[in-house]
């Protein structure tokens, strides 16, 4: 989707946005919850920089 590995998303519905997460072995990091009208790759690409 936007080039993040392991990034996964669920669509929620009938409603234009979904959980975008990563599964680990023993729990799920839920990183945000998005509106698809919105400019995905912007608001994600801090996942890929470096703290």
């Amino acid at each position: 989707m936007v080039g993040i590995d392991g990034l996964r998303s669920r669509r929620l519905g009938r409603f234009p946005c979904g959980w975008f997460y990563f599964e680990r072995s023993d729990h799920v990091d839920v990183v945000r919850l998005l509106a698809y009208a919105q400019d995905l790759e912007t608001i994600l690409g801090d996942l890929n920089q470096d703290p």
